[in-house]
C-alpha cells in the first residue's frame, strides 16, 4: 500500500527506497527465527510497481492517439522521473516505453510536416486555394500544439515550423504568411463545441504561435496596435502624466506638471515622423535618408553637455527623436512592410514607438523644463509596457549627441533582451562603442577597470615583478583625454539604490595558480571532519604550505591567513548552496531570476568543484580541479554606491511605493522628482479584494495550515473558475517543500519555475502560466521583469490569472512587482496573500495576536506596512552604517590600487597587509 500511495503521488524516489529497504531485510531475515518470507513481499512490491509503470506507459499511448496534449505532457513527465529513478531496475521498467514514445512523436511531427511542405508546394504551382489555405494553417497549428503543450518536443515541433514558414516565405510570400496569422491569431480553424473552448484553445495557441516565430512579426504588430490605439491620443495622455516633488526628509508631493512644452514637442515630434512615413509608405525612403538628417541635426547640437543644455537642442530634439523613432519603425517592419513600402489599409502593422514612451523621452530630456542643466530624474512606466524602448530610443540619442551611455540592470536576462531590441541600430548609427547595457555587478566592475587591471596587478606583485609606473599608467592617460560626459541610465532603479546593492561592496581577488594550492586545497577538504584549529595547523604544518611559503617570500602573512579561510569556508560548507552544471561542467549561484556561473563564492566555490568531483558528477576531474583550485588574494572592495555619472535619469514601474528612506537615498544622488506616466492600455484591470471565497489577505498559524489554504485556494480558483493560478514563495527551499507535501500532489496541472531551470524550460513554464487551470509554482526571484502573457480568452472572460503571494515583502517596490506580473496589457487579474504567521514574527516582528484584534483586510493591511515601514527604517539605519564601513574598505582598496599603479611594490605591499588586516581582522590575527 505505501509503495502504491507513493508511486500514485507521483514519488518515484521514496517508491525506490522501499523497494531497496526490501532487499536490505532479505539479508536479515536469514538472521531471525523463524524466518521471514521476504521474497514473497519483495515480488509483491516489484509487481505493483510493474503494474502502475505498465498503466502509465499505456496511458501514454492513450493520450498520444487520442491527441490529448494536456494530459500527455503530464504523463510525459513522469515517465522521466521514472526513467531516471528506475533505469536500473529491469525487471520493473523498461527504457524502450521513453525511446519509443520519443521516435513516434518525432516521427509523426516529421510526416505532418513533410505532409505541409507538400501542400504549400502544390499552392504554389497551382494558385491560392483558400481551403488548401486552411489546411495549412490547421497543420501548422497542431505542429504549434505540440510546441505548447509538450516540453520534450518543444524545440523539435518549433524546427519544424520555423522551417515550413521559410517555405512559405520563398513559395508564397509575406502576405500570405500574414493571412496564416489572421486565421491563427482569431482562432478561425476547425469546429468549435457549443461553448465554444476548442476556438479558444486554438486561439490561444495561434497567438502563442504569433510570438514565437519572427514570419509573424506583422501580424503581432498590428495586435499591439489595435490595443493601445485609445492612448495615441495626446490630450487623454497629458491628462494622465503626474509630476512628484521629493522632500528633503523623503516625504513625496504632487506639483504642477507643464505640459504645455510636451504637447507642444510631442506635435512637432508627430508632425515629422508622420512625413518620414508617408514617404516609406509609398517606397520613396531609404534608411540611410533618415539616418542622415538625425546624425546632421546632432552633429549641430554638439558640443553639449548635461551642465549646459541649450534652448537650441531642445528646440531640435522633437526631430531627432522622429528620426530615430522612424529609423525603428523602418527597419523593424515586417515582412510585408519590408518588401514593397506600405499602402494605408496596412498602416496598422507598423511598428512605432507609442505616445507615452516619447513623452517619457521629452520629460528625461528636459523638454519641459528650462533649467540650463539637465536634471536628474525618474520616470514611471507601469510594467509590461516598455520601457525597453524608452532605454534604447534614449541610449541612441545621447550616443549621437557624444555621451558615453551606461544603461543598467538588476537581471542579466532583462539587460540582454533590452539591449538585442536596438542592438542593430547601434551598429547602423555606429554609436555601439558609446552604448554599454550590463547588470548592476558589471557596470561596478567596467568602472574599476577603466582605472587598470588590479587583479593581474596583484598577481605581478605577489609573484615579485610588478611592472614600473609608466607601462600601467599609459592607458589612464589615454583614457582621461578621450574621456566625454557619462549619462546612467538606470532600469528599476529601486534595485540599484536598494538593500541588494547600497552600501554593499563589489569585491575583486586575484585568483593564483600554483600546484600546492591545489595540494593544500584537497588536503583540507579530506580532512574537513577535524576540528578547525587542528585543521589549520595540520595545514600549516604540511610540506605542500612550507613549499608555497618559499616561493613566495615576504607574503607569509598572506598565505597563512588564507589557509585559515579555506578552513572556515570548509566548515561551512552547504552543497545546498550551489548548482552545478553538466553541460558547461561548471558551479554557478543564484543570482535573482537566473544561476550566474560566473560568479565566485570564495573558497566555497572550490569545494563544491571538490564535492562534485567526489560525487562522480565532475567530468574529467583533474583537469578541471587544476583549473579550479587556486589561491584567492582578495585586491579590493568597492562601493556600489560611488557614482560618478555625470547624470543619472531612470525608468521603474514602482517610483510611488519607495518609502521616505529609499527617496533619502535618492536624493544624495540629486534625484529630487520623478513622473508617473498612465498606461499605454488605459484602465488596470487589478483587482485585490475577498471574493469567490478567497480571502484578499489571510494570516495562519503554521506551514502546514498555510499549505492546506494554498491547496484549498487553487482548488476554489482553478477547478470552480477555470482561472490561472501564479503562487509565489519567498525561497526555492519552501517552493519544494509545498512541491513535494502531500499538499501540491492534489493540484492538477501544475508547473514549477525556478531559478536553477535550464532557460529553455523556464520559456516553456513562463509561456503556459497564464492559461486557463494552469498552475505555476514560484519564487520571489520572478516577480520581476517575467512577462506572463495571457493569450487565452477563456482565462480573460474567467478573471484572468490569480497571483497567491506567500511571504509579506520587506519593501513595498517589491511587492508592487509582484503584483505587476499579473493584470498586464489592459487583461484582468486578482491577487491575495497567505502568509504564515511565524514568518511574520521572524521577519516584522509582528504578533499573531494582532489578527483577532483587527475587524477587515484593511485594518490588517495597514498593521503590516506599519511594522514593514518600521523594520525598513532600521534596516536603512544599518544599511547607512554598513555603508561607512564600505567606503574606508574602498578607501583603502584606492590607495592601495594607486600604489599598483605607481609601481611601488614596497608600499603596495604595506597597504594590501593594512588591508587584510581591515577587513580579515580575525584571519590576520
Amino acid at each position: 500500500d505505501a509503495v502504491e500511495i507513493r508511486l500514485t503521488a507521483g514519488d518515484y524516489g521514496a517508491a525506490r527506497s522501499i523497494l531497496g529497504a526490501t532487499r536490505d531485510l532479505q539479508l536479515i531475515s536469514a538472521l531471525v527465527e523463524p524466518a521471514l518470507d521476504i521474497g514473497f513481499w519483495t515480488s509483491k512490491i516489484e509487481q505493483t510497481a510493474k503494474q502502475h509503470l505498465d498503466e502509465l506507459c499505456n496511458d501514454i499511448w492513450t493520450f498520444w492517439s487520442n491527441r490529448e496534449l494536456k494530459q500527455l505532457h503530464s504523463c510525459l513527465e513522469r515517465l522521466q522521473r521514472v526513467d531516471s529513478t528506475f533505469s536500473g531496475h529491469s525487471n520493473i521498467y523498461s527504457p524502450g516505453c521513453n525511446r519509443r514514445i520519443r521516435e513516434e512523436v518525432r516521427a509523426s511531427i516529421d510526416t505532418e510536416a513533410e505532409k505541409l511542405s507538400q501542400k504549400i508546394c502544390k499552392m504554389a504551382a497551382d494558385g491560392e486555394d483558400r481551403l488548401r489555405m486552411y489546411q495549412i494553417a490547421e497543420g501548422l497549428l497542431w505542429l504549434g500544439s505540440i510546441q505548447d503543450e509538450l516540453a520534450l518536443f518543444k524545440d523539435f515541433a518549433a524546427s519544424s515550423i520555423s522551417h515550413l514558414l521559410a517555405q512559405c516565405q520563398d513559395e508564397l510570400g509575406p502576405k500570405f504568411i500574414f493571412r496564416i496569422g489572421l486565421l491563427l491569431g482569431q482562432g478561425a480553424i476547425g469546429e468549435s463545441d457549443a461553448d465554444g473552448d476548442i476556438c479558444a484553445e486554438r486561439k490561444r495557441v495561434g497567438l502563442a504561435m504569433l510570438e514565437s516565430f519572427r514570419q509573424f512579426k506583422d501580424n503581432l504588430t498590428q495586435i499591439f496596435n489595435q490595443q493601445t490605439s485609445t492612448q495615441r491620443n495626446i490630450e487623454n495622455v497629458l491628462e494622465g502624466v503626474k509630476t512628484q516633488k521629493v522632500a528633503a526628509g523623503g516625504q513625496t508631493s504632487e506639483e504642477m506638471t507643464s505640459v504645455d512644452p510636451l504637447r507642444e514637442g510631442f506635435l512637432a515630434y508627430e508632425a515629422r515622423y508622420e512625413e518620414w512615413l508617408k514617404l516609406f509608405k509609398v517606397g520613396g525612403l531609404q534608411l540611410e535618408a533618415v539616418k542622415k538628417e538625425v546624425e546632421g541635426i546632432a552633429a549641430k547640437a554638439r558640443p553639449l553637455s548635461v551642465h549646459r543644455w541649450t534652448a537650441e537642442f531642445r528646440h531640435e530634439l522633437p526631430k531627432i527623436l522622429a528620426g530615430i523613432a522612424a529609423y525603428f519603425t523602418m527597419s523593424k517592419a515586417g515582412n510585408i512592410a519590408s518588401a514593397a513600402g506600405v499602402d494605408g489599409g496596412d498602416a496598422d502593422i507598423l511598428p512605432r514607438p507609442h505616445t507615452i514612451q516619447i513623452l517619457a523621452i521629452l520629460i528625461l530630456f528636459g523638454y519641459n523644463s528650462s533649467d540650463a542643466s539637465l536634471a536628474r530624474q525618474l520616470v514611471q512606466i507601469r510594467t509590461g509596457e516598455g520601457k525597453s524602448m524608452i532605454l534604447g530610443m534614449s541610449s541612441l540619442l545621447f550616443a549621437l549627441l557624444g555621451f558615453r551611455v551606461h544603461c543598467i540592470c538588476y537581471s542579466k536576462f532583462l539587460s540582454e533582451r533590452d539591449h538585442k531590441l536596438f542592438r542593430d541600430m547601434f551598429k547602423a548609427f555606429q554609436v555601439e562603442p558609446r552604448v554599454r547595457y550590463s547588470t548592476i555587478r558589471a557596470f561596478k566592475g567596467t568602472k574599476v577597470a577603466e582605472k587598470g587591471d588590479i587583479q593581474q596587478l596583484t598577481t605581478h606583485l605577489v609573484e615579485g615583478g610588478l611592472p614600473p609606473a609608466s607601462s600601467c599608467s599609459q592607458a589612464r592617460h589615454r583614457l582621461k583625454i578621450k574621456r566625454s560626459e557619462e549619462i546612467l541610465l538606470v532600469d528599476e532603479v529601486d534595485m540599484f539604490f536598494g538593500p541588494d546593492f547600497y552600501g554593499d561592496t563589489y569585491n575583486l581577488a586575484a585568483l593564483l595558480h600554483a600546484q600546492e594550492v591545489v595540494e593544500i586545497l584537497r588536503m583540507i577538504w579530506r580532512h574537513r571532519a577535524l576540528h578547525w584549529q587542528l585543521l589549520v595547523s595540520t595545514v600549516l604544518a604540511s610540506s605542500a604550505f612550507q613549499c608555497l611559503s618559499r616561493r613566495f617570500p615576504g607574503f607569509d602573512w598572506l598565505l597563512k591567513c588564507e589557509v585559515r579561510s579555506m578552513c572556515q569556508a570548509v566548515r561551512a560548507f552547504n552543497p545546498n548552496d550551489h548548482c552545478f552544471d553538466k553541460r558547461s561542467n561548471t558551479i554557478g549561484y543564484k543570482e535573482f531570476d537566473s544561476i550566474n556561473f560566473h560568479l565566485m563564492h570564495g573558497y566555497t566555490t572550490a569545494f563544491a568543484y571538490l564535492y562534485e568531483a567526489e560525487q562522480g558528477r565532475l567530468q574529467d576531474p583533474e583537469r578541471v580541479l587544476q583549473q579550479k583550485l587556486r589561491l584567492l588574494i582578495y585586491c579590493g572592495n568597492f562601493c556600489y554606491s560611488s557614482i560618478d555619472a555625470d547624470c543619472i535619469l531612470g525608468v521603474s514601474g514602482t517610483l510611488e511605493a519607495l518609502g521616505d528612506e529609499e527617496w533619502k537615498i535618492m536624493r544624495k544622488y540629486g534625484i529630487d522628482r520623478y513622473s508617473v506616466m498612465p498606461s499605454v492600455y488605459g484602465e488596470y484591470n487589478f483587482s485585490w479584494k475577498t471574493q469567490n471565497g478567497i480571502h484578499a489577505l489571510l494570516t495562519v498559524r503554521s506551514r502546514d495550515d498555510q499549505f492546506v489554504q494554498i491547496t484549498d485556494q487553487i482548488k476554489k480558483l482553478v477547478v470552480a473558475n477555470r482561472r490561472a493560478v501564479i503562487v509565489v514563495f519567498e525561497t526555492l527551499e519552501l517552493l519544494r517543500q509545498y512541491a513535494s507535501s502531500s499538499y501540491a500532489s492534489q493540484v492538477q496541472e501544475k508547473n514549477l519555475l525556478t531559478e536553477d531551470m535550464p532557460e529553455d524550460k523556464k520559456e516553456f513554464v513562463i509561456r503556459k502560466a497564464a492559461t486557463s487551470r494552469q498552475v505555476t509554482l514560484t519564487t520571489k526571484a520572478f516577480g520581476r521583469g517575467m512577462d506572463f502573457m495571457c493569450h487565452d480568452d477563456r482565462l480573460t472572460k474567467a478573471g484572468g490569472t490569480h497571483l497567491i503571494a506567500t511571504f509579506f515583502p520587506l519593501d513595498r517596490s517589491e511587492e508592487k512587482q509582484i503584483q505587476g506580473r499579473i493584470a498586464r496589457q489592459g487583461k484582468p487579474g486578482s491577487y491575495s496573500m497567505l502568509l504564515c504567521e511565524p514568518d511574520l514574527q521572524t521577519t516584522l516582528g509582528w504578533q499573531p495576536a494582532f489578527a483577532s484584534l483587527l475587524a477587515s483586510t484593511d485594518e490588517l493591511y495597514q498593521s503590516l506596512e506599519a511594522q514593514r515601514a518600521k523594520r525598513l527604517r532600521e534596516q536603512y539605519k544599518r544599511i547607512e552604517s554598513k555603508l561607512e564601513g564600505a567606503e574606508k574598505d574602498e578607501a583603502m582598496s584606492q590607495a592601495y590600487f594607486d600604489a599598483l599603479l605607481a609601481g611601488d611594490a614596497p608600499k603596495a605591499t604595506q597597504l594590501l597587509q593594512e588591508y587584510y588586516r581591515h577587513v580579515y581582522p580575525f584571519n590576520m590575527s
